[in-house]
């Protein structure tokens, strides 16, 4: 059991959440659902930090872009 937390995230993106509380074991894979947006032409990396106590802190970065062109509403 622990905490996800956004640790990095480009100014001027939203994201609805910024921790979720998670209960998995270890190896095991787990589902939160978040909305992100990104102004039109933006790219950016946005970073998520686990605790987990004695059990660790994993990282999990990803870069992301977004393009006016494929937008859709």
């Amino acid at each position: 059991k622990g905490t996800i937390r956004v640790t990095n995230k480009p100014s001027g993106w939203t994201l609805d959440r910024k921790t979720w509380n998670i209960s998995i074991e270890p190896m095991q894979r787990g589902f939160f659902e978040a909305t992100l947006t990104i102004p039109a032409d933006q790219d950016g990396t946005l970073q998520l930090t686990g605790d987990f106590g004695p059990t660790g802190k994993p990282v999990l970065a990803f870069r992301l872009h977004s393009r006016k062109n494929n937008m859709q509403p």
